[in-house]
C-alpha cells in the first residue's frame, strides 16, 4: 500500500511538486518553534538549513561518499538553488504563521474567554484583557531570518526580495493592529531589537558573500568585502559600548511610566 502510495504521488507531478515546496518550509518552521530563544538562533537556523540542503541534491551527495574533500564545491553549487524553498519558508511564515495565526490568536483568545467568563465585574474584565501581552522576544529570529534571507539570495533569485518584502509587509500590518488594539505590554526592551537584528543580519551577510565568493574562486571580490565586515564589527562593538548600560536598565520615568499601566 505504501508502494502505491509512493507512485500516486510520483505519477502526479503537481501533489510531488507541492509536497517538496511545502514541507520543508513547514519542518523549518516547527524547528524555529520548538528551539528555545537565544541570541544567535538565527546563525544556527541560517547554517543549518543551508548544509541540509546539500541532501536534497542526491546527484551531488553520492560524490561526497567517494570524495569528501567536494564539500566547499557541493555547497558553492547547491547554495543558490535553496533560494526557492527559502521563498516557501518566508511565505509561509508571513501568511499563515504571522499573518493568520498572529491575527487570530487562538491560544489568548481561548484564554481570555476562560477569565473573561470567570469575571464579575467590568474591573475584572479588564484586568483579563491585561493579561493578553506580546511575545515578540519568540518572533525576532523569524523577523531578523526573513531579512537575511532577503538580501542574501536576492541576487540568485529576483523572487526572494518580493517575498521578504510580502512577509513584512503582511506580518508588520498584523503587528500593528495587535499592539495597538489586542496588546498591554508590561515591559520596554530599550531598543535591543533593533541593534542586534540589524548587526546580526549585516555580520552573516557579508560573511556568507565573502565564504560564497571563496567557493567559487572569485578572491579578489572577496577581500574587498573585508571592508565593509571590520566596519561593522567595529560599529557592532561601538554601539553595545555606548548603549549597551541604557539598554538593560530603565530610566525612572520609562519605569513610572510601564508601572501605571499595570494592574
Amino acid at each position: 500500500m505504501d508502494s502505491a502510495f509512493f507512485r500516486m504521488i510520483n505519477s502526479q507531478p503537481w501533489i510531488h511538486g507541492l509536497l517538496v515546496l511545502v514541507l520543508p518550509s513547514l519542518g523549518l518552521t516547527i524547528v524555529l518553534m520548538l528551539m528555545p530563544p537565544f541570541n544567535f538562533k538565527v546563525v544556527v537556523l541560517f547554517i543549518g538549513s543551508l548544509v541540509s540542503g546539500v541532501v536534497i541534491y542526491f546527484s551531488l551527495l553520492n560524490s561526497l561518499v567517494y570524495r569528501p574533500s567536494a564539500i566547499f564545491e557541493v555547497l558553492g553549487a547547491t547554495a543558490p538553488r535553496q533560494s526557492f524553498f527559502f521563498i516557501s519558508f518566508i511565505l509561509t511564515q508571513g501568511f499563515a504563521i504571522r499573518g493568520f495565526f498572529n491575527l487570530v490568536n487562538p491560544v489568548m483568545f481561548f484564554v481570555y474567554y476562560l477569565k473573561g467568563e470567570r469575571a464579575r465585574t467590568p474591573e475584572g474584565r479588564d484586568q483579563a484583557s491585561r493579561e493578553i501581552v506580546p511575545g515578540y522576544g519568540y518572533e525576532v529570529p523569524t523577523d531578523t531570518l526573513a531579512l537575511l534571507l532577503g538580501l542574501v539570495f536576492s541576487v540568485q533569485n529576483p523572487l526572494m526580495p518580493v517575498a521578504a518584502l510580502l512577509f513584512f509587509l503582511t506580518s508588520g500590518t498584523v503587528c500593528r493592529y495587535n499592539w495597538i488594539y489586542v496588546y498591554h505590554p508590561r515591559f520596554q526592551a530599550g531598543g535591543t531589537v533593533w541593534s542586534n537584528v540589524s548587526d546580526q543580519v549585516l555580520t552573516i551577510f557579508l560573511t556568507f558573500m565573502i565564504g560564497y565568493l571563496q567557493l567559487i574562486q572569485a578572491s579578489f571580490q572577496a577581500t574587498l568585502l573585508l571592508v565593509p565586515l571590520a566596519g561593522v564589527l567595529l560599529f557592532w562593538f561601538n554601539t553595545k559600548r555606548q548603549l549597551g548600560r541604557p539598554q538593560r536598565f530603565l530610566s525612572l520615568s520609562e519605569a513610572a511610566t510601564v508601572d501605571e499601566r499595570l494592574p
